[in-house]
């Protein structure tokens, strides 16, 4: 492989031989490994931008970690921030709807089981299932939107979606 100059070889070999130890880490503390993965991505960006002040003679990793510490931690505070949020909305947007269905030709008792059905369904989600369900079905982005909002793939933005309503689907199975 062609090298432009020591630099560029030392962010690869360092790319290589930290990476993954890297994205360990972060999932660790945030349990997700597409986040993981990406705030492993943002760490490495952030040394290339540094790299001119970097000692390439001392030990790289207690500095990948330090700067991967605090992208996970406002990772994560983001999410909690985020996740209050969406609950916030979502617990305001079902009410409404529900409102609206008992102003229909439906009996206040028959209103009352489907919104209890429904919120036993919501608290038995993840927080990480809720908030993208949230997102999806009571602010009404699409999968990419959300994708890029919780920092996850496309991928994991469906599968969240379809465990969301698979735990609906049987909780309001009887009225289905």
């Amino acid at each position: 492989m062609w090298y432009r100059s020591g630099i560029d070889r030392f962010f690869y070999k360092a790319f290589n031989d930290h990476f993954e130890r890297i994205v360990r880490f972060s999932y660790y503390y945030c349990k997700d490994w597409e986040m993981a993965k990406d705030i492993a991505q943002e760490t490495f960006v952030t040394l290339w931008q540094n790299i001119e002040r970097v000692n390439m003679e001392r030990s790289l990793l207690p500095y990948l970690i330090f700067v991967a510490k605090n992208k996970t931690l406002n990772a994560i505070k983001a999410n909690i921030v985020r996740n209050k949020y969406n609950s916030y909305i979502l617990s305001k947007e079902m009410n409404i709807q529900l409102d609206t269905l008992a102003g229909g030709q439906l009996s206040s008792l028959y209103t009352k089981e489907v919104r209890s059905l429904i919120n036993k369904g919501i608290t038995q989600m993840s927080e990480n299932v809720r908030c993208t369900f949230m997102l999806k079905k009571v602010n009404n982005l699409k999968n990419k939107e959300i994708a890029q909002i919780l920092n996850i793939s496309v991928k994991t933005v469906e599968w969240r979606i379809m465990s969301a309503l698979r735990i609906l689907k049987h909780n309001l199975r009887e009225f289905l």
